[in-house]
């Protein structure tokens, strides 16, 4: 798994920056096993499942009280809020991944009762370094929500229908942490990569976006 992880950051980091307005890059990474209870088609305790993330914010955004989100089922969903370049969470679950990307949190869902539901709802205060609020994706098979602290803490929940150790409502739970790198003028490169990892590599290339901006900062 550690290899997988390795070969898509490594694949993304030569990927250019292109020169755009500042930004905050709020990274999330899972700091230990994701834990199965109760579920009646696999072993409770640790297990391989694991999500990652980022959200990138305008600089001018951060700077001052905010309040932003969007949901694929409101009447609103349409466009992205203000303020927002871009957002990428996904779930790896046994070769698998539900993901949840900026185009299917503000993409209408045409059939509400397709069980596809994607929000996420981010509140910002003069002063803190973290925003709190929550982020949930939720491809009809499986989900994923998560809950942000204003310490930076960030505590998730992912069940699903395809069986397994995290199979039924709440089944899995895990904890991370975000942090924030404030990238001067930068912001992702639009790259042509083959579907469906070209979602994967993007997300995995916002922490490599991380990356970059850290060696800037020491040069």
């Amino acid at each position: 798994m550690r290899s997988i992880r390795l070969a898509v950051v490594g694949a993304v980091l030569p990927l250019i920056i292109n020169p755009a307005s500042a930004a905050m890059v709020y990274s999330f990474t899972q700091t230990g096993p994701t834990i199965a209870t109760g579920s009646d088609y696999g072993p409770d305790g640790p297990n391989d499942v694991f999500t990652t993330g980022s959200f990138i914010l305008a600089d001018q955004l951060v700077r001052a009280p905010y309040s932003l989100g969007a949901d694929n089922n409101a009447p609103s969903a349409g466009a992205p809020p203000a303020g927002l370049i871009d957002i990428f969470f996904a779930t790896f679950d046994r070769g698998r991944a539900v993901i949840g990307d900026l185009p299917r949190f503000v993409t209408p869902n045409r059939n509400p009762g397709n069980g596809q539901y994607y929000s996420f709802g981010l509140l910002g205060t003069p002063g803190a370094l973290f925003p709190t609020g929550t982020v949930a994706y939720n491809d009809s098979e499986s989900n994923t929500d998560l809950v942000f602290g204003a310490d930076g803490r960030v505590s998730g929940v992912y069940s699903t229908d395809r069986g397994g150790p995290c199979f039924t409502s709440g089944a899995c739970t895990f904890t991370g942490q975000l942090t924030a790198t404030h990238i001067p003028n930068a912001r992702p490169a639009a790259v042509a990569v083959p579907e469906p990892m070209s979602l994967a590599l993007f997300g995995m290339g916002l922490s490599a976006l991380v990356l970059v901006g850290r060696r800037r900062s020491a040069d």
